[in-house]
């Protein structure tokens, strides 16, 4: 029994060695169309311990062009390769065209496929059809998308651009600014006003800087508010440029006493009394609010 099943499995094995090398060569048609295609697949049975090569596939085969070439189709099975490619071909001359035989090399030995030849043929052509010229390619339509979206971004960028150059130079020039230049002439006046008061300059012995610091703040507010050429005029000028300003009798006499007070005390060093340094400092306070810009209607309403 043992002795007839070695046999068997010599017989087997000898069999599937000597299984034979396959190889084919075939078209999807006989017959087309100039300038139609068609498909030639390439088949191929080798056993799986056998070295072989595949065809090398012709550049060109006469009468034929190659459209396009699969990649080798490899499927093992019951230990056999099955090897498969297709190559799809097209021609653009009448007549028959032949596709030579193709090897395939396997331990040594070739198995060729067969030659096969293909008829190419015009259309056929019917007199009751109109015919025309050949047309050259049409362009497609200008797709205007793309250019709007290219013009739309470059627009966000340049105003983006702009703005954020904007901001920055308002920026920049926001921290330049002095705070005189950042507050309203009213708003700066009242703080040299506080600033004077707290530094006691007349309580100090400081006369002087006390007069002339508190004329300076007048003289500048004049400038800022009412435009009036008051920091380098003389106390006379800038009286006689007061008299267009619509301010009371009284308070024009005490804007005098106080100007040429200030003259006395600067160049003369005269020294005033305590009740003539207080009048000075609310002379000026009181030159402010009779002048200070009316608010704005919104800041009225908003009041009542």
């Amino acid at each position: 029994m043992k002795k007839l099943f070695g046999i068997l499995t010599l017989l087997f094995t000898t069999l599937v060695w000597a299984q034979p090398v396959r190889f084919s060569a075939e078209i999807d048609t006989n017959r087309i169309l100039i300038g139609d295609q068609f498909t030639l697949q390439l088949k191929g049975e080798v056993n799986e311990e056998t070295n072989f090569e595949w065809p090398i596939i012709p550049d060109t085969i006469s009468g034929l062009e190659f459209v396009d070439i699969s990649k080798i189709d490899t499927t093992l099975k019951d230990g056999i390769w099955q090897l498969s490619q297709k190559l799809t071909l097209t021609s653009f001359d009448s007549g028959y065209v032949a596709i030579p035989p193709l090897t395939l090399k396997a331990n040594g030995e070739e198995t060729s496929s067969q030659a096969v030849a293909v008829a190419v043929a015009f259309p056929e052509l019917r007199e009751e059809q109109d015919y025309y010229d050949i047309k050259e390619p049409m362009e497609p339509p200008f797709n205007w998308i793309p250019l709007l979206i290219g013009v739309g971004i470059f627009i966000f960028f340049v105003v983006g651009t702009w703005l954020f150059v904007k901001w920055l130079r308002k920026r920049q020039a926001n921290k330049e600014l002095t705070p005189e230049q950042m507050m309203s002439p009213y708003e700066y006046a009242q703080l040299q006003i506080l600033e004077i008061e707290k530094e006691q300059l007349w309580q100090a012995g400081k006369t002087k800087e006390y007069y002339s610091r508190l004329t300076d703040v007048m003289r500048l507010y004049m400038e800022r508010q009412m435009n009036i050429n008051a920091m380098e005029s003389t106390a006379d000028e800038l009286i006689d440029k007061m008299k267009e300003l619509r301010l009371a009798t009284e308070l024009k006499e005490k804007i005098d006493r106080l100007l040429h007070l200030s003259a006395l005390v600067k160049y003369a060093k005269e020294k005033p009394s305590t009740s003539q340094n207080d009048e000075a400092l609310v002379t000026v306070k009181h030159f402010l609010e009779q002048t200070k810009p009316a608010e704005k209607e919104e800041n009225a309403e908003l009041s009542v």
